[in-house]
């Protein structure tokens, strides 16, 4: 046999071997929030086989009482680039982004499947989320430290039915019996594989597709039973 068939299949074999091993790979999300006082801090990093692809870092968020938005101050890096930015979010920008999900969830539904299967494939290896709360008063700090760890409870509670847990969940309120102060810390890592990411991206195109071309067919129907 030839020398560049022994190179074409050596080739061929490296490569697919390469695939596999890509499509096995991890990819693992790392997301950081910490608010005290007026101070916050959003961090977010996604590294691939100990590669960062993407780095997030918003140091400050500004509420303006006056005109209703929030304003972002975000760093984000990556292999090809860095920028920074501001961006600003107003209540009625949020609204609109929540009702125009609501309504691509409930006109796609076969979208609702994917992402749900798409959430069984997520692990989380660290979840920690802390909370001191004071109103001033201990009978109302008690209280309403109560219902946080409540709501806290059945969040995680719900949330152990649509994804993998390798960690335990590590919940902490502190109540201010004497003080009026609000801080929160959050961090949590999940992880994917690359193939699991893959599928799904190709099922969203799939789907997308598939009613596309629903909805350019309904339209024709009609025509011709009108007609």
């Amino acid at each position: 046999m030839q020398s560049w068939v022994w190179w074409l299949i050596a080739s061929t074999a490296s490569l697919l071997l390469l695939g596999i091993c890509l499509l096995m790979a991890t990819i693992r999300i790392r997301c950081t929030y910490k608010h005290r006082q007026k101070e916050d801090l959003l961090q977010l990093d996604v590294r691939m086989l100990g590669f960062t692809l993407y780095q997030l870092e918003a140091p400050l968020i500004e509420w303006n009482e006056n005109e209703g938005t929030v304003s972002i101050r975000e760093k984000n890096k990556s292999p090809v680039k860095e920028n920074k930015q501001k961006k600003k979010w107003s209540i009625e920008t949020i609204k609109r982004f929540i009702k125009k999900s609501k309504e691509w969830i409930a006109h796609f539904p076969s979208y609702k499947r994917i992402a749900v299967r798409f959430f069984k494939g997520l692990t989380v290896e660290e979840f920690k989320w802390s909370t001191e709360i004071g109103t001033g008063e201990a009978a109302s700090a008690a209280k309403v430290a109560g219902v946080v760890w409540g709501l806290k409870s059945f969040f995680c509670g719900w949330a152990s039915h649509k994804v993998k847990w390798r960690a335990a969940q590590q919940l902490d309120v502190i109540p201010h019996f004497q003080s009026e102060t609000f801080a929160l810390s959050f961090s949590c890592i999940v992880s994917f594989r690359v193939g699991h990411a893959i599928r799904t991206g190709l099922a969203l195109v799939f789907n997308y597709k598939k009613n596309s071309s629903q909805r350019v067919q309904a339209p024709a129907q009609g025509a011709v039973a009108g007609d």
